[in-house]
């Protein structure tokens, strides 16, 4: 595959046997601002938009789940409903390759939670990278796998 890259970020890379390359930019930005919207959605409990990035027989895989998006979006509402320990995902650049009506994004990212552990509130910060494979189907971008591949976790206690 000959790539290059396009738009002003350098972010988005074509593959150069793809034909229909006239709207790329567009599509790159599509695509990214598709999995931000989910990842936001989940933080703030947007449970309809989260749903809606998901493609029908979507997968998941992070540390508290595996299977499938719609099973992820429920499981993620019944944990906020119980009152889980709310997290909040900060994403870095989000590089996408586009390939006709797929697409590839990944992204570095950090999920904080703040929990109470032995007895003292610490912040727990998990690390790692966000992979979504999209699909574009009925003129709609949508996640058809989100994998977390974990670096590192760190936790420090807040003092009292």
């Amino acid at each position: 595959m000959t790539a290059r890259p396009v738009g002003a970020a350098g972010l988005a890379l074509v593959d150069a046997r793809t034909p229909d390359q006239v709207p790329l930019a567009g599509r790159a930005e599509a695509v990214r601002t598709l999995v931000l919207a989910e990842r936001t959605a989940k933080d703030l409990g947007h449970w309809d938009v989260m749903e809606a990035a998901f493609a029908p027989g979507s997968r998941v895989r992070v540390s508290w789940f595996e299977g499938t998006g719609a099973g992820f979006v429920a499981g993620a509402r019944a944990r906020a409903a119980r009152g889980g320990t709310p997290s909040f995902h900060e994403i870095g650049a989000v590089s996408v390759v586009v390939n006709g009506r797929r697409a590839l994004a990944d992204a570095p990212c950090a999920v904080h939670i703040r929990a109470c552990l032995d007895g003292a509130d610490a912040d727990l910060v998990s690390r790692g990278r966000v992979c979504w494979r999209v699909a574009e189907t009925g003129g709609r971008w949508r996640i058809a796998s989100l994998d977390m591949i974990y670096v590192r976790d760190a936790r420090r206690r807040l003092s009292r």
